[in-house]
């Protein structure tokens, strides 16, 4: 070897330190460092100094990624203070958080769906018109975080809530499409009653008047609302006679 020169493996060390920290975005002379350790080879001494930049390189990259993760979870984290000042706007008082993944489903609901629910088949977003119990719970494992909003209210009749829950139905979906058009491209509302919005409905998803509107109870998702609701606190059971109040609860999962 020529007096004065550094070893061909070590140009090969060199060379793959220079490679790496030109990977990584955070070091501001990167450049010019990896021309200097290209072109003056000569001036640099084989050991601990190409040792020294392969660390460093490491180190960036590292940080480079670890970084680049922080601003993309910061970007999908959900804003809870701005989407509540929202619901408030829309007089919404009475809500609660919930991770989506522990909503509670069961092939029950959709049975009492099927055999007792005098709307099965009646409506574009009632069974059979609605995912499978597989399909259901795989949505709902798509979600991190979701809403519940809690409803009160006595009739003197069953027919009498329709208004009642159509009205709110109504404000819900107008504030599905806000949380929407603020970046959560994933909000979703599950109605707390049937869907009603048209006075008359086809009974089929192909002739729905209103396909952007049209939403599927939690029911209809097959949610164990009664287990579900519990979790968080809230009052839930069944009604033995029309005197008492009905606690309905709509869902908008969000992100």
């Amino acid at each position: 070897m020529v007096e004065g020169t550094v070893p061909f493996s070590s140009y090969f060390r060199k060379r793959d330190a220079v490679l790496l920290l030109q990977k990584s975005s955070l070091f501001p002379l990167r450049n010019s460092l990896s021309l200097f350790l290209f072109f003056d080879l000569e001036l640099i001494s084989s050991g601990s100094f190409c040792l020294l930049i392969w660390r460093v390189a490491q180190a960036c990259v590292i940080m480079g990624c670890l970084l680049r993760l922080i601003s993309r979870r910061a970007h999908f984290m959900v804003d809870k203070k701005k989407l509540e000042e929202k619901f408030l706007a829309h007089n919404f008082t009475d809500f609660k958080w919930i991770d989506p993944r522990k909503i509670v489903t069961g092939f029950w609901v959709r049975m009492k769906c099927m055999f007792g629910c005098n709307e099965y088949g009646q409506t574009a977003t009632c069974p059979p018109n609605v995912p499978s119990l597989s399909e259901c719970e795989q949505f709902f494992k798509e979600y991190k975080e979701a809403i519940i909003f809690h409803f009160e209210k006595k009739v003197d009749k069953p027919e009498d809530r329709f208004a009642w829950t159509r009205k709110l139905s109504l404000k819900l979906l107008k504030l599905e499409r806000e949380v929407f058009v603020s970046g959560y491209e994933k909000a979703f509302l599950l109605l707390m009653d049937s869907c009603n919005i048209c006075e008359e409905c086809p009974g089929t998803k192909e002739n729905c008047k209103e396909p952007k509107m049209a939403r599927p109870t939690p029911e209809a998702m097959c949610v164990d609302v009664y287990s579900t609701v519990r979790q968080t606190g809230y009052p839930i059971h069944v009604l033995s006679d029309y005197e008492q109040k009905m606690n309905r609860y709509a869902f908008l999962l969000i992100e």
